[in-house]
């Protein structure tokens, strides 16, 4: 099969960027010839892509057309609106929305208090920019910016015949809100290749985090959760980087842990493998409704409970009390109780990071391109 992939960004510059390069990898080694347009100066993916960065129209378009693709796989809005219709009307397309942008214009889905919003994107929201603050910060011209890109946008996304991918349930159920049609819309969950046998349990007490260090990923969250049981773990592990990152750090050392965190920085997958198998569970609290939260199953890859919050589409893979424990968002005394049930116990810590492996089976490779086959066969027969 001939695929040409859309993306803004041709580096891993998140959970978005690190899927995308392993699909491309998984679909080159079973033979498909693929392709990526991208405006990105850092482009870095993996090699035998051919990668074209998107210039004027007329020129794309002609390089397409050589190309020829059998399916257009479009990540997010990454082409001019005017070229995306034209080409999804030349193509079959296949759409995939990996976060909340295309109908939320602050991409957080949450409300000051920690409400998720269930809303349709429209009038109301500029409201609920002052009213219930759920752009999360002061300076309100990039959301309203957003506002109006999500107006011109949505509508034809709406009224295209592409369809559309969502990596979870709870994703999808924000397209449908915003009129999508049900029977295009299709969930295909991420994926992560697990070692052939579990990694054996790292006898150590650390906690690690593995995000973009913000508000909404709930850092300072984990650090009050940790401050107030210090006798049961011995270090934090921060992968990630982010513009709460000095505040955290401030953080820490008004709670006197500063010295047992350890701010490491964006790692590359084999790093978070590594990182992950150096700890004793993976602590993920979110404030936002994660989309996926990707970084849950590779942790599960790596026999390692999962400690995050019940919300977004992180229920959908995360089996309360049998592979990590669910809590509630925003909460630091509730997520210190999920944190202690596993770190004070060895024995049912490995059953449990043991039972993530073994289920985190269905996350495979094989079953997701499985999966987006049928979403590109449907979209060819569309056409």
């Amino acid at each position: 099969m001939r695929i040409l992939h859309v993306n803004g960004n041709a580096h891993q510059a998140g959970g978005t960027e690190t899927y995308l390069a392993a699909l491309l990898v998984a679909q080159i080694q079973r033979g498909d010839d693929v392709a990526f347009l991208h405006t990105d100066p850092q482009a870095d993916f993996p090699p035998g892509v051919e990668y074209v960065p998107i210039g004027e129209q007329e020129p794309t378009k002609k390089w397409i057309r050589s190309f020829r693709p059998d399916v257009l796989h479009l990540h997010d809005w990454s082409l001019p609106l005017e070229l995306e219709i034209k080409l999804t009307r030349d193509y079959p397309t296949v759409c995939s929305l990996h976060t909340f942008s295309f109908a939320c214009a602050s991409g957080e889905r949450y409300f000051r208090d920690g409400e998720v919003c269930h809303r349709s994107h429209g009038p109301g929201c500029i409201a609920n920019f002052a009213l219930r603050g759920c752009t999360h910060r002061l300076d309100l011209r990039s959301p309203l910016a957003r506002y109006f890109e999500i107006n011109r946008r949505l509508g034809p996304l709406v009224r295209s015949g592409a369809s559309v991918v969502f990596a979870s349930e709870f994703v999808r159920s924000v397209g449908l809100v915003n009129g999508l049609d049900p029977g295009r819309c299709h969930v295909v969950p991420y994926f992560v290749k697990r070692p052939s046998e579990p990694p054996a349990a790292s006898g150590s007490r650390a906690v690690a985090f593995v995000g973009r260090v913000s508000r909404s990923k709930g850092v300072d969250v984990l650090l009050k959760a940790l401050a107030s049981i210090r006798g049961t773990w011995s270090r934090l592990l921060l992968v990630g980087d982010g513009w709460d990152r000095a505040r955290s750090g401030r953080i820490a050392k008004r709670l006197g842990v500063e010295d047992y965190v350890e701010f490491a920085g964006w790692l590359p997958p084999a790093g978070v493998a590594d990182a992950l198998r150096r700890v004793r569970l993976l602590a993920l609290p979110s404030r936002w409704p994660e989309p996926f939260g990707i970084v849950g199953i590779e942790a599960m890859a790596q026999a390692r409970p999962v400690v995050a919050s019940r919300i977004g589409g992180i229920p959908e893979w995360l089996d309360h009390g049998e592979t990590g424990v669910l809590v509630e968002p925003g909460k630091p005394a509730a997520l210190a109780s999920g944190l202690v049930s596993i770190l004070e116990d060895d024995g049912h810590a490995e059953s449990v990071g043991v039972e993530g492996w073994r289920r985190v089976s269905r996350f495979s490779v094989e079953k997701h391109l499985d999966l987006l086959d049928r979403v590109y066969q449907e979209a060819a027969a569309t056409l």
